[in-house]
């Protein structure tokens, strides 16, 4: 019996709530292989087809959602602003729309989506939030520059966790 996407999906779903660091499967002309380790590679092999879900190191970059909640910045009064300690700039703070890994970049190695600097549009991407190895894309929200990166990269974040301040343009 060849196994079909559905039983691979409850599989990585089992493999994700489990303990276990790797698993691999071989059976007949269906091979899988799975690691818990952030930088490595998922892999489905069947004969004539190839599927994988990866972690950053090879996850396309997702459509972009209208996933950042901004709100603006109270100076110093927020205290979700990570293992920084900084006080936060003046501007508009994105949030974590969801708990997750927090990636600054597409993949290990490749260059962040942003740095302290960049000019942003609403629509532009900041960052990846992983759960589960699915990936969501946060966006800015405002059009603006980038002051404050909050958090570091490959950190565990919190549902409504400040992950960038954006100064609007014009302020």
């Amino acid at each position: 019996m060849k196994p079909t996407m559905d039983d691979v999906q409850v599989v990585l779903a089992r493999f994700d709530e489990s303990d276990w660091d790797e698993l691999q499967i071989d059976a007949g002309d269906f091979r899988l292989h799975v690691n818990k380790s952030p930088r490595s590679e998922r892999a489905v092999s069947t004969p004539g087809a190839t599927a994988t879900a990866a972690s950053p190191a090879a996850a396309p970059a997702p459509a972009p959602t209208a996933a950042a909640a901004t709100t603006p910045a109270a100076g110093g009064d927020d205290t979700g602003a990570g293992d920084h300690g900084d006080e936060l700039a003046e501007g508009v703070v994105v949030r974590a729309p969801s708990l997750g890994t927090f990636y600054r970049s597409p993949k290990p190695g490749a260059d962040p989506y942003v740095e302290v600097g960049s000019d942003v549009t609403a629509s532009s991407q900041l960052c990846l939030l992983e759960v589960m190895k699915l990936y969501t894309a946060v966006e800015a929200g405002v059009d603006g520059v980038i002051v404050q990166v909050l958090v570091d990269d490959a950190a565990l974040v919190e549902h409504g966790q400040p992950l960038f301040v954006v100064r609007p343009h014009g302020e």
